[in-house]
């Protein structure tokens, strides 16, 4: 911009020329404010979301905001890694207990094996006496054998 300005101060022509051509320095050096202003905002907001303190002072140069922006990413990342630590952990612990479930639910599983095949209808006392002599299953069995069979 500088070298712009020069130019326009040195060039030939008239007055008119000068005048539209700082006009135009002007709205650059407007523009660039503004955008400047809008990548401050972001970075002082970006640094607020990574919990960086002092985002809010009234001055910050660009290294001191990149550098708050450093630390929250680096903090950040501590942060989930101690915390990606713990969940490994705890998923380890629910596998091992898992493990010792399934290893308690086949021990009990066979256990109710060996009890349904001591299980006869006379020895299941299901008040129904009158059913000991006929040819079709018990229900009491078969209602054990479904249940069993899931």
């Amino acid at each position: 911009m500088l070298a712009e300005i020069e130019r326009l101060r040195t060039a030939e022509g008239d007055a008119m020329t000068y005048k539209a051509g700082m006009e135009n320095v002007a709205q650059q050096r407007d523009q660039l404010k503004a955008e400047n202003k809008k990548f401050d905002e972001g970075m002082r907001s970006m640094a607020c979301s990574l919990g960086a303190g002092g985002y809010n002072a009234e001055t910050l140069t660009a290294d001191q905001l990149v550098d708050k922006v450093q630390w929250g990413l680096t903090n950040l990342a501590d942060s989930s890694a101690m915390l990606l630590d713990k969940v490994r952990a705890e998923r380890d612990q629910l596998f091992g207990m898992t493990e010792q479930l399934k290893a308690e639910n086949d021990a009990l599983r066979k256990l109710a094996i060996e009890l349904r095949g001591a299980a006869k209808c006379y020895n299941l006392h299901h008040c129904k006496a009158e059913q000991h002599g006929i040819s079709e299953p018990c229900k009491v069995l078969a209602r054990i054998d479904a249940a069993m069979a899931k």
